[in-house]
C-alpha cells in the first residue's frame, strides 16, 4: 500500500485500486480515454498533408493554455485522431513541467497536439473539469512526482496517467465540485494575478532606476577614456576561483545560482579572470542588459568581455548607467551580426567591445557618483524587500489553492 499525503486528503492506492476517502473507488482508465499526441513533423512527407496548429507542452501552463502559433504537418486522418474537444484534459508528459494540466473550455477544430502532451477524454459519466482538478490535487500531493521517480528522463507516461486514482462520484456531484472550485480558485488566481502585476511594476522600477541620471545634465565622456578591456586567462588558477555568469535581470552572479542552464567547459584554463569591481559583459546579451559589476573574484566565459573602470569612474556608477534602458538602447544600434540593426533583424547579435567603448556616458565628479549611487542603492534595496514580500504572499496563495483543490476533490471539505 502506498499512502499519499493523507493530511491533504489524497486518495490511497490499495490492493490495485484507488480508494477515495468515502470508500468509493475508480481509476482514470475506467472513466476516460487517454492518448498521447503526434510526434512533431516539420516537413511535408505525403501529399494531402497540411500545416496545422498544435498544442505543445510549453503551451500548458499552471494558469491555463498559452498558445504560441506553432504549426506542423498533419494528414486529415491525424487531425481526426488528434482532435481537441470541449472538456478534454491536456497533461504535460515530459520535461520540467510534467504533470501540468488544463481543461479545454471549447472545441479546437483543425488543431492537434504533440507527443509530449497527453489527452484525457472523459467518458459520459465524468466531468473534464473534475478530472482536471483531480490531476492538480495529485500534483500537489506529490503522487505524480512519485510516479516519475527514478526515471532517467522524468516523464508522466500515458500508462501512469491511466493508473491515477479518481474519487468515484456521480456527475452532478462532480459538476458541483468543479463549479465551487472554479469560483474559489478563480478568486485566488485573480489575487495571484494582481501580485504578478505588482511584481512586474516593481521590476520595471528597478530597471529604470538609473534613467534619472540622464536628465541631470552631467557631461558625457566616452567609455574608452574610462575603462580598459582585460583579457587575463585563468591558467593554473582555474581550480581556485568560482564560476560566474551574467544574467539579464540580476547582473553578475555565481554560476550555481543562475537559471540559464549554461554548461561550463571541462577545461577552465582558458576562462577569463574577473576581479571585484570589474564590469562583465555578455556580448550577445548586452543589448538586453546582460552585463554587470562583479562583487567577487571569479572566472567567466571566454566569450564574455571583462572591462575594468579606471580614473574617476566608480564600478557602481558604471553598472547603473550601462544597465539603464537609455544605454542599452544605444547598444542595440551598434550590434553586429547577420542582418541589419536598422531593420531590427540582426541574427546572432553581439556588440563589438571597440564599438561599446566608443559610446559615451554621463559622468559627474566622484563625490556626486557616490551620493547618487547610494540613493539608488537604497531605492533598489527597498524594492527588493517589497518584491520578496510579494513573492511570499504569492507562494502562500499557491499553497492555499493546492490545499483547497485537494480537500474538495477528496471530499474532506464538503461543498454545497
Amino acid at each position: 500500500m502506498t499512502e499519499l499525503d493523507e493530511k491533504r486528503g489524497s486518495a490511497v492506492i490499495h490492493g490495485g485500486e484507488a480508494v477515495g476517502p468515502d470508500g468509493a473507488s475508480s481509476r482514470v482508465k475506467f472513466c476516460a480515454a487517454v492518448s498521447l499526441g503526434k510526434t512533431f513533423q516539420g516537413i511535408q512527407k505525403n501529399e494531402g498533408e497540411q500545416l496545422a496548429d498544435y498544442v505543445r507542452a510549453a503551451s500548458i501552463q499552471r494558469e491555463g493554455l498559452e498558445l504560441d502559433g506553432q504549426r506542423m504537418w498533419m494528414s486529415s486522418d491525424e487531425l481526426e485522431r488528434y482532435d481537441l474537444r470541449t472538456h478534454d484534459v491536456l497533461v504535460v508528459e515530459g520535461g520540467g513541467g510534467y504533470g501540468r494540466s488544463v481543461v479545454l473550455k471549447e472545441d479546437m477544430p483543425g488543431w492537434g497536439f504533440q507527443n509530449h502532451v497527453i489527452r484525457v477524454r472523459p467518458d459520459s459519466g465524468y466531468s473534464g473539469r473534475f478530472l482536471n482538478y483531480c490531476l492538480k490535487a495529485h500534483f500537489a500531493s506529490g503522487l505524480i512526482d512519485i510516479l516519475v521517480e527514478g526515471a532517467t528522463i522524468p516523464a508522466l507516461s500515458s500508462e501512469k496517467v491511466r493508473e491515477l486514482p479518481i474519487p468515484k462520484s456521480d456527475l452532478g456531484t462532480q459538476r458541483a465540485i468543479a463549479d465551487y472550485l472554479d469560483r474559489e480558485v478563480g478568486d485566488i488566481d485573480a489575487m495571484i494575478g494582481k501580485l504578478g502585476e505588482l511584481s512586474r511594476t516593481l521590476e520595471a522600477r528597478k530597471t529604470t532606476l538609473a534613467s534619472r541620471i540622464f536628465s541631470m545634465g552631467f557631461d558625457q565622456v566616452k567609455l574608452k577614456w574610462l575603462m580598459d578591456e582585460i583579457d587575463d586567462r585563468s591558467g593554473l588558477r582555474s581550480g581556485h576561483l568560482p564560476l560566474l555568469s551574467v544574467s539579464i535581470h540580476h547582473g553578475v552572479q555565481l554560476r550555481d545560482e543562475s537559471s540559464s542552464n549554461q554548461k561550463a567547459s571541462e577545461d577552465l584554463s582558458h576562462y577569463k579572470v574577473a576581479r571585484t569591481g570589474d564590469i562583465v559583459l555578455n556580448r550577445m546579451r548586452a543589448f538586453q542588459g546582460g552585463l554587470g559589476q562583479t562583487h567577487m573574484d571569479g572566472l567567466v566565459s571566454p566569450d564574455y568581455s571583462v572591462l575594468r573602470p579606471r580614473g574617476q569612474l566608480s564600478s557602481t556608477w558604471a553598472e547603473y548607467v550601462m544597465r539603464s534602458p537609455e544605454f542599452v538602447s544605444t547598444i542595440s544600434q551598434r550590434l553586429r551580426g547577420i542582418g541589419s540593426a536598422d531593420q531590427s533583424n540582426v541574427r546572432t547579435p553581439r556588440i563589438n567591445v571597440r564599438d561599446l567603448l566608443d559610446l559615451s556616458i554621463p559622468l559627474p565628479v566622484e563625490e556626486a557618483q557616490s551620493r547618487i549611487t547610494s540613493q539608488l542603492d537604497g531605492v533598489r534595496a527597498d524594492t527588493n524587500t517589497m518584491l520578496a514580500k510579494v513573492g511570499e504572499l504569492k507562494e502562500l496563495l499557491i499553497e492555499r489553492r493546492a490545499a483547497l483543490i485537494a480537500d474538495v476533490v477528496t471530499r474532506r471539505k464538503k461543498v454545497s
